[in-house]
């Protein structure tokens, strides 16, 4: 006899179970699927009045998942598209003037502050020295700034650029893995995504193809979202802390 535990997404904000329209639940639901993952383990049993309470049966099995996703998610680490589907949400409940829980019984799994949480702003031109990991797979243009492309697990970086004699030096890697080394600009768009404007590179590793693959197991594993006050803290980097002197 399949076991389940029963968990209740407790939305607060304009809507009433009875006035939300069913396309804004569905897609809140669906968010909330790709962000716990394994939907087909999740079983709707009821929309509760007042607020609008989405009361889930979730399948034993699913549970460990439901766990490491809650974790992944307080601590910043969740994979892409779990980050992603998170901030989604958070999107919809400011925009619906709301905010929303994930509870089993009455303990906290999963905080959505919505309308709380401050707006991400967008910010651009942060300058900070760095590598990029992956496969060589373009190299070559006209200009004495010569552009690359590297080929990563998630996808193809481009806006990459290199000196010419330095651009001749890694050119002997392409199709090989490799690790460029030299500056970074960024961006972050208003849903607190990052993307990377330019990477001049300055010089550069090969890596062994086992090396990559432990390369993207370890980043997996790590904490790689940006701090809350990114100016403020590449100061600290450049410039060290002013009292260890």
């Amino acid at each position: 006899m399949v076991k389940y535990r029963e968990f209740r997404w407790k939305i607060d904000g304009a809507y009433t179970a009875e006035t939300m329209p069913l396309d804004r639940l569905m897609e809140y639901i669906k968010e909330l699927m790709t962000m716990l993952g394994s939907p087909q383990h999740f079983h709707l049993t009821q929309v509760v009045s007042a607020s609008t309470s989405p009361v889930f049966k979730v399948d034993e099995e699913a549970i460990p998942q439901i766990q490491t996703r809650a974790a992944q998610i307080r601590a910043g680490i969740a994979p892409l598209d779990v980050r992603r589907a998170y901030r989604k949400i958070n999107s919809m409940l400011r925009e619906d003037g709301g905010d929303a829980v994930f509870l089993e019984g009455a303990a906290e799994v999963i905080p959505f502050p919505g309308i709380r949480a401050p707006v991400p702003q967008a910010i651009t031109g942060i300058q900070q020295p760095g590598s990029l990991d992956g496969r060589l797979i373009s190299i070559g243009g006209k200009s004495e700034s010569v552009p690359l492309q590297l080929e990563t697990p998630e996808k193809v970086l481009t806006h990459i650029y290199a000196k010419r004699a330095l651009a001749k030096e890694i050119s002997k890697l392409l199709f090989e893995p490799i690790r460029l080394l030299g500056q970074g600009r960024w961006s972050r768009d208003e849903d607190g995504e990052w993307s990377m404007d330019r990477f001049t590179v300055h010089g550069f590793e090969p890596l062994g193809a086992d090396d990559l693959i432990s390369v993207v197991g370890s980043l997996k594993a790590v904490n790689a979202d940006w701090p809350d006050d990114p100016l403020a803290a590449l100061d600290a980097l450049r410039h060290g802390d002013s009292e260890s002197d």
